[in-house]
């Protein structure tokens, strides 16, 4: 690491390579090839501490953030790097489970730490109505939420638009689901007699996510009275490790009432295929808060 900063820290990961921070840099050492094969800035800073833990995950410490990190697991893939909360000078594992980390003269545990875990089904957001947990908040529009226009059972969404409405979906917990590792957002849109311009795919949360567009790109034009089945890829709205999604934000663009159902994140393998299909983009309850251990020293 000639002409860097000290290193300050360093971590071995499950497959033998070390990783390490010097100042604002991250990089990785192999040994078997014995170079650095990896280096890119790091945002939390200079780390005092990182430790390996039983879930492959690195997780360190500096001044602005208690931190983890996701081993690259292939070529060209970047360190996924997650914040879960303010930082400290030095942290621990408890045989709980639980991550206490120090900050000045105090002890902090973090409790509920966060999920990285695969999902092993499908998440339902709408399916017949809002699943439970999440909520729907809209403006510049009117929803109705139990629908039974355009579906032969069951009920939809009947969306009243006036130029552009916003839709979002709260999840019950985003620090239980590792977002990132579904493959697909999956919608179904029914324009009815009605216009649909665009509809643009966001979130709010911590971590990365971009807007996507999903009709204005594939000049696309929606057919009246019919379903359209998107499959929107999860990486392609930029949601990579540790981006949680405490809303879904829909941007629905037109005139007259729209419709939408079944709307879910699809874990890799899909177990159904839709009726009506048109393949695009080929291609809290909380965080867990810390408490102050009581004792000073």
């Amino acid at each position: 690491m000639a002409g860097s900063s000290q290193i300050q820290s360093l971590a071995t990961a499950p497959d033998g390579r070390i990783y390490g921070c010097a100042g604002s840099t991250l990089f990785i050492y192999d040994p078997a090839a014995d170079k650095i094969v990896y280096k890119q800035s790091f945002p939390v800073g200079s780390a005092t501490k990182m430790i390996t833990w039983k879930d492959g995950l690195i997780y360190g410490i500096s001044s602005a953030s208690l931190f983890r990190l996701k081993p690259i697991s292939r070529p060209g893939e970047e360190v996924g790097i997650e914040q879960l909360h303010s930082g400290g000078t030095d942290l621990a594992f408890g045989h709980d489970g639980q991550i206490y980390f120090a900050r000045g003269t105090d002890l902090f545990v973090l409790e509920n730490v966060p999920s990285c875990e695969p999902p092993t089904a499908d998440l339902k957001v709408y399916v017949d109505g809002l699943e439970p947990g999440w909520r729907l908040q809209t403006t510049r529009t009117d929803v109705d939420l139990s629908s039974t226009e355009k579906v032969e059972k069951g009920m939809c969404q009947k969306v009243t638009l006036a130029g552009t409405g916003l839709l979002q979906y709260f999840s019950p917990d985003p620090w239980a689901v590792a977002w990132w590792e579904y493959q697909y957002l999956l919608l179904s849109v029914n324009p009815g007699s009605g216009t649909v311009t665009d509809i643009q795919i966001t979130k709010t949360g911590p971590g990365a996510g971009r807007a996507i567009s999903l009709i204005k790109p594939q000049n696309l034009t929606l057919e009246p009275d019919r379903w359209t089945r998107f499959y929107v890829p999860v990486p392609d709205i930029g949601w990579a490790f540790g981006s949680r999604v405490e809303s879904l934000k829909m941007i629905i663009m037109g005139s007259g009432t729209v419709y939408l159902d079944d709307i879910a994140f699809a874990v890799p393998e899909l177990a159904y295929a839709p009726v009506v299909a048109t393949l695009l983009f080929r291609r809290r309850s909380a965080k867990g808060r810390p408490r102050r251990v009581p004792d000073r020293f």
